[in-house]
């Protein structure tokens, strides 16, 4: 009897070394890779180094033309002024091309001037080469949608005009 004690002793520390070792072989797991940070990118970075083309002008209070008030003054514009081409560059400079069409074979096909951030990266202000500086209040900078406000007063009336930029 003492070698069936032996036996099963032995049989049983058999089986349970044997289901030790079988669940302690599993595959290690691989800790899943960290996502990586988002990268940030400057309001210099979303503007520069890409081509915008207007798609949206407007101006509240409306302007009263007469027969009609205007709120959509993109609407008003030639197709040879909606292919107009803006290019910011991380100079300091800026190119306004004139697109595939020109309003007038007169004008130049591209003017340029300078531009620079100012209020926290709030403000834009460009200055076409002989021209005033113009300064719009940035709204919306994203790299693909440059959107933004400026006003002018016209006639004892303070008119706001939002204009939008896509990246093409």
């Amino acid at each position: 009897m003492k070698t069936n004690k032996i036996l099963s002793t032995a049989g049983f520390s058999f089986l349970l070394l044997s289901s030790v070792l079988l669940t302690n072989c599993k595959k290690d797991e691989k800790e899943p890779e960290p996502t990586p940070a988002p990268v940030v990118l400057t309001n210099t970075q979303k503007l520069t180094g890409k081509n915008f083309k207007m798609t949206a002008l407007t101006v509240n209070p409306g302007i009263d033309i007469g027969f009609a008030v205007i709120t959509d003054v993109y609407a008003q514009f030639e197709a040879c002024d909606k292919d107009d081409l803006l290019t910011f560059n991380t100079n300091g400079t800026y190119a306004d091309d004139e697109g595939g069409s020109k309003c007038d074979p007169a004008d130049p096909q591209t003017t340029t001037g300078t531009w620079v951030w100012s209020t926290n990266e709030t403000v834009l202000t460009i200055t076409e080469t002989g021209s005033t500086p113009s300064s719009i209040t940035i709204v919306t900078n994203d790299g693909t949608t440059l959107k933004g406000t400026y006003s002018e007063v016209i006639d004892s009336i303070t008119y706001v005009f939002t204009v939008t930029y896509t990246k093409q």
